[in-house]
């Protein structure tokens, strides 16, 4: 019944169609000359009919559509609380603003100038073309500890996805591996093992062109959680999602006075069934992080540099340089990274060597790649250096950005992008 209301809506509302040649053409006008912004623009927000046709030239059309929406929610409002008095459940502020007409709010909106919506908002407010929820992200409910529990939060996520929305998914409720059951299996394979399953959902349903995005957490209290930590490190495993884990006070604590951490579950039970103690030995918080060969390289807030073997436990302290590092990297038998202070420091894992290089008031930032021998810097003057690993000296200073480089990301072999705080993209070659 939605679904036939929604057509006769359409069929009653004229819009005029545009080819992709004249909408990308106007869009580029629009975005003075940014083709990346307005080809993005089309893509994502840009409403189409039923045929996949262009009813919006630039995002003013966009900006208009939101604008009639939201001004008729506001109308609708001021009549309702006029004529039964429900003003008074507004907060005062409510009570004694002025409403907001569609100009106003267009107002607003116009050039991107004092709001910007959400995605969801921008794609989908007032278009009658889709069924789409106006919220970008959504966090499920706690799963149930059950397959049927498992099921139910995929059906979910499927649904989610279908709609245009990003989903959260806490699987801490979950028995840890080798739990018992009392199912035919008799043991359980753990909450991560359900982790494909999610990332399988994310990939399948597609939102027009787009794949959905899915985020997983656990707690760091649960006794799975090196294995929900390490599960990417395979790349052909939960492709479809993004992980993060859920640290708590009692968790830092353990850190800051090098405790022991106790991992359980159920996590906030008094009385758990299923129990793991581990050393805490992180003598500081550790601001950046690198994995290479089963082991994890960080840095501290106070300058110090550890591995970590995830097999053995160990814990090793490689260097000391006393000041904040901004990032690092390891290859071959060397750790590279940057200090606050613009310096680049080459330590030598076997020998315990180091080679440096000062950056004059251009510090590191944020994103070191390392490439065909090369180290590739992205700067607070929106530069990106180009370091030889060998001799350690700078080859080229590359300048593109106008403003911080906030990442590097490898590409392939001699090529990799840049993005900035500017929102810029610039694609690189080496050579």
């Amino acid at each position: 019944m939605i679904v036939e209301n929604q057509k006769e809506l359409i069929k009653d509302i004229k819009y005029e169609k545009y080819s992709y040649e004249d909408t990308l053409k106007s869009s580029i006008e629009y975005f003075n000359g940014d083709e990346l912004a307005a080809t993005t623009w089309m893509n994502k927000y840009a409403m189409k009919d039923s045929e996949n046709n262009f009813v919006e030239k630039t995002p003013d059309d966009m900006h208009k559509r939101m604008a009639k929406e939201f001004g008729r929610i506001e109308s609708d409002y001021k009549l309702k609380y006029n004529l039964n008095g429900s003003a008074k459940f507004l907060s005062m502020y409510g009570q004694k603003r002025k409403t907001l007409s569609e100009n106003i709010i267009y107002d607003l909106f116009r050039d991107f100038k004092y709001i910007i919506p959400q995605g969801s908002v921008m794609s989908s407010l007032g278009n009658h073309y889709k069924l789409a929820s106006l919220s970008n992200c959504i966090v499920v409910p706690e799963l149930h500890d059950s397959y049927g529990g498992v099921f139910y939060a995929d059906q979910q996520l499927a649904q989610l996805f279908k709609r245009r929305c990003g989903v959260g998914v806490d699987i801490s409720n979950l028995r840890p591996s080798g739990s018992k059951v009392s199912n035919a299996a008799g043991s359980t394979s753990g909450a991560v093992s359900f982790m494909n399953r999610f990332s399988n959902t994310t990939r399948e349903v597609a939102q027009n062109g787009r794949r959905g995005a899915l985020m997983l957490t656990m707690d760091i209290a649960h006794p799975d959680i090196e294995d929900f930590i390490t599960i990417k490190q395979d790349l052909t495993k939960v492709t479809g999602a993004n992980v993060s884990i859920r640290l708590s006070d009692e968790f830092m604590k353990a850190v800051e006075k090098n405790n022991q951490y106790t991992h359980r579950w159920p996590i906030d039970s008094k009385k758990p069934e299923f129990i793991v103690t581990h050393n805490i030995q992180l003598n500081a918080m550790s601001r950046r992080v690198f994995l290479s060969q089963n082991v994890l390289y960080f840095c501290t807030d106070l300058g110090d540099i550890f591995s970590y073997n995830l097999t053995s436990k160990e814990q090793k302290k490689i260097v000391s340089v006393k000041k904040i590092i901004t990032d690092l990297v390891k290859f071959d038998e060397s750790i590279v990274f940057t200090t606050i202070d613009g310096e680049i420091i080459k330590f030598n894992l076997k020998d315990k060597t180091t080679k440096k290089i000062k950056l004059s008031n251009n510090f590191a930032l944020n994103s070191i790649l390392y490439q065909q021998n090369k180290l590739i810097f992205g700067t607070f003057k929106g530069s990106i250096i180009v370091v030889n690993t060998d001799n350690m000296t700078i080859d080229k200073e590359l300048k593109y950005h106008r403003r911080s480089v906030l990442k590097i990301l490898n590409f392939k072999d001699n090529e990799f992008y840049s993005s900035s705080i500017d929102h810029t993209l610039k694609k690189w070659q080496l050579n």
